[in-house]
């Protein structure tokens, strides 16, 4: 089973039609392929830190420059954030 967390907005579920967003792992890896800005020789390993980090990223939706980001990531893919960011707007968020 897929585990989906509800996206939130300063501690209120953000909702659609009255349904709250989720977002997923799956759904988050997806948008990578979907965002031209992410070098294709770089595209993995952002894959494999949004599997190690998702849930730092869900929390810290609202300003990713606070995530708890480890030296060896930021030295791999420096512009990491941005990525992020990127995939988040693919998805709506």
């Amino acid at each position: 089973m897929t585990r989906k967390e509800i996206v939130t907005v300063n501690g209120e579920a953000v909702t659609v039609n009255g349904e709250p967003v989720t977002v997923t792992v799956e759904t988050l890896t997806e948008a990578v392929e979907k965002v031209s800005e992410i070098p294709t020789d770089a595209k993995m390993a952002v894959k494999d830190f949004i599997k190690e980090n998702f849930n730092e990223i869900i929390n810290n939706l609202n300003d990713l420059s606070n995530m708890n980001i480890s030296q060896q990531w930021l030295e791999s893919i420096p512009d990491i954030i941005e990525f992020i960011q990127a995939c988040l707007k693919i998805l709506g968020l």
